[in-house]
């Protein structure tokens, strides 16, 4: 399972960078600027292939990736008045090489007297030596290559082949087709999951029924088949209330909360029969991030816990931990639980909780802060309250359908992402502490797998969509922030300093990698 997860891992991630890139990549050749790098991940090159002006290659941290294109006047910063170095004339008497490196032969020797490569002028690119005393100005080819010390070697970029000299709109439309491919990606495996999953009929019968249920990695016999409900059987009421559709089915939430003992009446038809079972879902209270014991029973004063958060883990709380009282008030069953943190006076508040651990009461309260309803909405899959019995209902394939599904799923995300973005900067329930960096989402990655090849498309989709619109962020070094900078320019109409603009981004991207090493430091300790 360990190497599936890698495996499943590492392609997703270069699956989602490699088309990120291939956007940018795509319009920079469209509008035909150099681009010197197409790299999938970070670091030291694996491997490399240069087709054209391009090398194209993988890297050894699968964490990102990067085109090089040509951008500012690097030539004539290489090349300075005075220095010496040599030239090679192709037949036309065109410099086609400029050599740094004196162990590279060179036919011409001497030292730079006046040079322009740039040429944003748009005239002839041109160096003039100083040659035993004799000044010769010498016209360069466009593709011209600098030879370095190095052994390494680059094309030389006048004006015209930069991304500087393209007009605001292409510049736009560079930026944004990395996040738009993210997109467009995401959009295509909603789509492939979609077709796997079909469209859910209305019809108030079970198309399946899961025989245990996952919740923090560990697995649990659902209550609808423990209780004996089986694959086509036919719900017909919930308590005393008539069931015709599948939509209906979610009165559960409502009459769960109506009983005293958090339980409903499912009533429903086999073969003829007409059968009663009593079912007790599995209770989820979204603000206080906990979710019912519903493995075992045990007869305990108090709500017996699992951890269905993060942030109840972080605070403290552990599975099998019987929550005995919050504040003042006593909680000798789940039902006092579900009322204490359902009660809007007490959402957003941070509240003392007692547990017993083990059969031993703890001394000291456990500080949690509940989530405000508003916040818990906010957040994807979490709900303020959920009664779930592990049924779903029948899925036929419908292929006009999937493209339904799959923007419903792109709009979802999209909606998700923001509002997390929106509670990381206006709310105190959401933290850093809280993202997932490469760490996370390999553990996220790996417990998709679980639900199958679909559950994993469908997340790769969601991540895809995600890492789009973190890429749209008005932060120096990511798309944003450079599509940020072209407005700016157009609506000043003037350039922006290109070393305050270089600056700025070498910042900003030494912070962002400061603040993934924290993500993943904390990726580290959820995993212990």
């Amino acid at each position: 399972m360990i190497v599936l997860a890698i495996l499943a891992f590492l392609f997703g991630l270069c699956l989602i960078i490699s088309l990120h890139e291939l956007g940018h990549f795509m319009f920079a050749k469209k509008y035909n600027v150099l681009c010197y790098d197409y790299s999938v991940g970070m670091g030291p090159l694996i491997y490399g292939k240069k087709k054209g002006e391009t090398l194209y290659g993988i890297r050894a941290i699968p964490l990102g990736g990067f085109v090089a294109m040509a951008d500012g006047a690097m030539a004539n910063d290489f090349i300075t008045n005075d220095m010496e170095l040599g030239l090679n004339l192709d037949e036309d008497n065109l410099v086609s090489e400029i050599i740094f490196n004196k162990s590279k032969e060179s036919k011409i020797y001497g030292k730079v007297v006046d040079r322009d490569v740039y040429c944003e002028d748009g005239k002839t690119p041109y160096i003039t030596l100083n040659v035993d005393g004799i000044e010769t100005k010498y016209d360069v080819k466009k593709d011209a290559m600098m030879h370095f010390k190095s052994k390494k070697q680059m094309q030389i970029a006048t004006y015209d082949r930069c991304f500087e000299s393209k007009t605001k709109l292409q510049r736009f439309i560079m930026l944004f087709a990395g996040p738009g491919m993210n997109f467009v990606l995401a959009i295509f495996l909603f789509i492939i999951a979609g077709l796997f999953i079909g469209k859910a009929s209305n019809k108030p019968i079970i198309g399946s029924l899961d025989e245990k249920i996952k919740v923090q990695n560990k697995d649990y016999v659902s209550p609808a088949y423990s209780a004996g409900l089986r694959k086509g059987d036919k719900i017909i009421k919930v308590n005393d209330r008539e069931i015709t559709k599948w939509d209906e089915i979610s009165i559960i939430d409502e009459e769960v909360l109506k009983s005293s003992n958090l339980t409903v009446d499912v009533t429903y038809e086999r073969d003829g029969n007409t059968l009663t079972s009593t079912i007790r879902p599995i209770i989820y209270i979204g603000n206080l991030g906990v979710v019912g014991n519903f493995e075992e029973h045990k007869d305990v004063s108090g709500a017996e816990v699992f951890i269905y958060t993060t942030k109840a883990e972080k605070a403290g709380i552990k599975n099998y931990d019987v929550i005995t009282k919050i504040n003042d008030t006593e909680i000798t069953s789940w039902n006092d639980l579900v009322t204490f943190c359902l009660n809007k006076e007490n959402n957003g508040k941070k509240v003392d909780v007692y547990v017993t651990r083990d059969g031993v009461a703890l001394s000291k309260a456990i500080e949690v802060t509940l989530l405000k309803e508003s916040t818990v909405k906010k957040i994807k899959e979490l709900e303020v309250f959920g009664a779930k019995i592990g049924i779903t209902p029948k899925y036929n394939f419908n292929f006009f359908y999937s493209f339904v599904y799959s923007f419903k799923s792109f709009g979802k995300s999209v909606v998700s992402v923001w509002n997390t973005l929106v509670l990381l900067f206006s709310s105190r329930d959401v933290k850093v502490s809280d993202l997932s960096g490469p760490i996370g989402i390999y553990t996220l990655i790996k417990n998709s797998l679980v639900g199958g090849f679909t559950n994993y498309i469908y997340f790769l989709g969601f991540l895809s969509v995600n890492i789009g619109i973190v890429n749209l962020l008005p932060i120096p070094a990511l798309d944003g922030g450079r599509i940020v900078l072209v407005g700016v320019e157009a609506v000043t109409r003037k350039k922006i300093n290109k070393k305050v603009e270089d600056n700025l981004t070498t910042i900003v991207f030494f912070l962002l990698i400061a603040l993934l090493l924290y993500i993943s430091f904390n990726d580290i300790l959820r995993l212990r």
